[in-house]
């Protein structure tokens, strides 16, 4: 394939002067008339010192913080600087860049995992029945099993630096957490880093000049799209296709003018891409690979963000101050959100909730209620904020602050800045990992990644008794670990950091406690819970229509832990209603049939019980079409997807029938109290469909 030499652009973000490193590529062939003036802004100038009171977590300027306690040492290894970010009461902090690296700690010190802090912790199970079972959960995938401020606490901070490829923007994170990929615009390249050692172990490409990237969700089908890349290359208006296995181009999508975000939606089927200089949304059919609708939005459209559950995209438009909603099921704009300020990035929270929308022009993140499409909430943050993230618990919104080097974490029930602390030069690109202990940020001015890592925690903290999840533990002093024992067995070691481990727990049972043990001696235990096995015993409907979008009641035994319902391969996101019952929204299909529906729990995934997917009934005629106003004829009804009818009605009244096939059914007409023409309608588990030609009372 040719490497396409045209000069990298930046359509998704604002213009300002050249000449200066902040701004270098930051057009995408945009003319800069066009430029508001309030865009068209000077460099950004020395913030003054700010103080971060109570809880927060605030940066640490100067080469040698103080160690949190004695014997807790921050590290640097290789080419990744790291350094910590405690947290403070009342303490005043000034802006500016962080300068060198901390020392490595020398000597034997003992692995330190801190206080037990865990995104989405858990109750202890004992057994196969709970003497206590533990609470429902909220609609939130992951959500603690208690919403108290003080259990949600931020803990302390660590800022890994790893240098990657040149004008690096976009960032995603593989399902599993184990690559994260950083598209360099200025390199023509995708950055592979592993994030367990948190290194660059190749560079993906060519492309021409990458801008954003995307992974294909958890278990798509059919698996082959699991191994996909998807990048936005506004060096050639395509979109490129990756493989994740070889690291090799499969080819590429012709797309609108300068593609600046990718993003695939949740059942892996669909991806959306923002077209900045030509002002489309672009759907791409996943396992084709080919554009199937092209849709006008707002003027220079940047980020992309897909609601879990329902039809609906959200598309930021830069330069007309809004959102687009755009409906799936019609591939048209269905409403607008206005009033907000030069929005570039935005995401949406685990159960489709909130909205969080980056505005570069006034330094604030927009809260959008989704149900209502207004602005419910503004937050001040950094400096001409950028790109957006949300953790996987939904409890935490990260933005890339790109005007003073920083990211500002957000409480998303608070709906305040919590910790803001110092990454690279100009970040712009933002993921987290699944765990939501690990957040990567793309530093475009310094050519870099910065990894925020939630330090003294561990997640997932829960798993099967068969073993077999992957843990990452954080804490500090951790790069010379021998070994780590859940209880007395001893785990897997797959990766290790000065400030992370990555395991596989053993199997075991109850409540393990999880230590960590180096040449200095071994660590503070941390609890992980392993939990029996859920069981699926019915669900309700059986049957639906191939268009998705209605609610199936799932019941059976400890489903409380559910965080993902398969239809087939297919994910979706349950809402849990106790330990007995959970709900999900159907997913669209990939075709009509039966499909096995399964629920991933704590405990493993459960057995499948069977599910069909039919497609919208069509009448096409009936055999008589008049009759007397007193009923008792007998008609046939013609058509196709028939089988699963359920209801026929005749005007407003309920008629018998019986399913001869497939294609009709046999109706007795009902009587009527006056004449006249009324329309029979046909009701079948895939939808409704009403005859071309209705029933004549006589």
């Amino acid at each position: 394939m040719a490497l396409n030499t045209k000069t990298p652009n930046m359509g998704c973000g604002p213009t300002w002067s050249a000449g200066i490193r902040r701004n270098v590529g930051q057009t995408c062939r945009s003319d800069p008339a066009r430029e508001p003036a309030r865009r068209r802004r000077s460099p950004p100038r020395q913030a003054p010192p700010r103080c971060r009171v109570t809880g927060s977590a605030s940066r640490v300027p100067g080469p040698a913080p103080a160690p949190v306690r004695p014997g807790r040492a921050l590290s640097q290894s290789g080419t990744s600087a790291t350094r910590a970010v405690v947290p403070a009461r009342h303490r005043c902090v000034t802006g500016g860049h962080r300068t060198g690296g901390m020392p490595s700690h020398a000597g034997s010190v003992s692995a330190d995992l801190g206080r037990w802090v865990v995104p989405g912790s858990s109750p202890q199970p004992s057994s196969r029945s709970f003497s206590s079972p533990p609470p429902p959960r909220s609609g939130r995938a992951d959500a603690p099993a208690t919403g108290s401020t003080e259990e949600r606490a931020l803990p302390a901070l660590a800022v890994a630096t790893v240098p990657v490829g040149r004008l690096p923007r976009g960032v995603a994170v593989e399902p599993v957490g184990r690559r994260a990929y950083i598209a360099n615009s200025g390199s023509g390249s995708v950055s592979v880093v592993d994030t367990g050692s948190l290194a660059v172990t190749t560079a993906v490409g060519p492309v021409a000049a990458p801008a954003g990237v995307a992974s294909v969700p958890e278990s798509v089908s059919p698996s082959v799209l699991e191994a996909l890349l998807y990048v936005a290359d506004s060096g050639s208006d395509t979109v490129t296709v990756l493989d994740r296995s070889s690291y090799g181009v499969i080819g590429s999508i012709a797309v609108g003018l300068d593609p600046c975000a990718v993003v695939v939606g949740p059942n892996g089927l669909r991806a959306y891409v923002s077209n900045a200089g030509s002002d489309t949304l672009s759907v791409i059919d996943t396992p084709t690979n080919t554009v199937t609708a092209t849709i006008p939005v707002g003027r220079r459209p940047s980020d992309v963000a897909v609601h879990p559950s329902s039809f609906l995209v959200y598309v930021a438009n830069q330069d007309s101050d809004s959102v687009s909603v755009i409906d799936r099921s019609t591939d048209r704009v269905a409403d607008t959100i206005n009033g907000l300020s030069s929005p570039i990035g935005l995401a949406i929270t685990p159960d489709g909730s909130t909205l969080f929308v980056a505005n570069n022009g006034a330094d604030t993140v927009s809260v959008i209620d989704t149900a209502e499409n207004v602005v419910a909430a503004t937050v001040p943050v950094g400096s001409r904020p950028w790109g957006v993230a949300i953790s996987p618990d939904g409890h935490r919104a990260f933005v890339t602050n790109n005007g003073d080097d920083s990211v500002s974490i957000i409480d998303t029930d608070a709906r305040t800045v919590v910790a803001t602390p110092s990454v690279g030069k100009q970040p712009t690109g933002v993921a987290v990992n699944p765990t939501g202990l690990a957040v990567y940020v793309a530093n475009t001015g310094s050519d870099t990644a910065s990894v925020i890592q939630i330090l003294n925690s561990m997640g997932p903290n829960r798993g099967p008794m068969s073993g077999g999840t992957t843990v990452t533990i954080t804490g500090t002093n951790l790069a010379s670990t021998t070994r780590v024992a859940f209880d007395a067995v001893p785990a897997t070691l797959l990766a290790r950091t000065a400030n992370q481990l990555t395991v596989v727990s053993p199997p075991g049972a109850g409540v393990a406690q999880v230590t960590v043990t180096t040449p200095g001696g071994t660590s503070n235990p941390k609890p992980f819970f392993y939990y029996p096995g859920a069981d699926l015993q019915a669900l309700e409907p059986v049957a639906g229509p191939a268009t998705g979008a209605n609610t199936i009641t799932l019941r059976g035994d400890l489903l409380d832990t559910a965080t993902r319902v398969f239809f087939g391969a297919i994910p979706a996101l349950p809402r849990i209603v106790s330990s007995e019952e959970i709900q999900v929204i159907a997913p669209v299909a990939v075709s009509a049939g039966m499909i096995p529906v399964s629920v991933a729990t704590a405990g493993g995934t459960t057995p499948s019980l069977a599910y069909t997917y039919v497609n919208a009934p069509r009448v096409s005629g009936l055999s008589s079409t008049s009759g007397s106003m007193f009923g008792g004829a007998v008609i046939a009804a013609t058509g196709r997807d028939l089988a699963t009818t359920s209801l026929v009605t005749v005007g407003e009244r309920t008629a018998r029938f019986s399913v001869v096939s497939d294609t009709q059914l046999a109706i007795v007409i009902p009587s009527a109290i006056d004449t006249g023409t009324v329309p029979v309608s046909v009701t079948t588990a895939g939808g409704t469909a009403t005859a071309p030609v209705g029933w004549t009372y006589t």
